[in-house]
């Protein structure tokens, strides 16, 4: 057996760390945008019980005032509510949209969430129409 001279150590280590690197740093980047996408989810969802009782009173969801999720989530998403109840959250820093859309029958609301990128989008809002 040879000695193992330090640069081919070195190289041995370069080579590792490089594989290693090939190999996680997709999948990291991954993981990160889904934690992202599910955090921009969470703080649409956190709107449905208010549009839920704004529907339930027949009363535009639009009225409901979404300055303080803006203003709190600001480096995260812009929220905004139609007439309808669709609630809508963009972070243009992550390139992310997601609606929820609110369906009315007999006064119980029932959901469909979708969103683009679809490949960053959580199960329950992939491929929803």
């Amino acid at each position: 057996m040879q000695n193992m001279t330090p640069i081919k150590v070195l190289i041995s280590i370069f080579i590792v760390v490089a594989l290693l690197y090939f190999f996680i740093a997709p999948n990291y980047s991954d993981y990160t945008d889904k934690a992202r996408v599910s955090e921009l989810l969470a703080i649409a969802k956190s709107l449905k019980p208010k549009v839920e009782s704004y529907i339930k009173k027949e009363t535009s969801p639009s009225k409901i005032d979404v300055t303080e999720y803006n203003n709190k989530y600001k480096q995260i998403a812009y929220v905004h509510i139609s007439d309808s109840g669709q609630i809508s959250a963009f972070s243009e820093s992550f390139g992310t949209y997601i609606f929820l859309t609110p369906t009315v029958h007999k006064k119980q609301v029932t959901w469909v969430c979708t969103g683009q990128p679809q490949v960053s989008m959580p199960m329950e809002c992939k491929n929803a129409l």
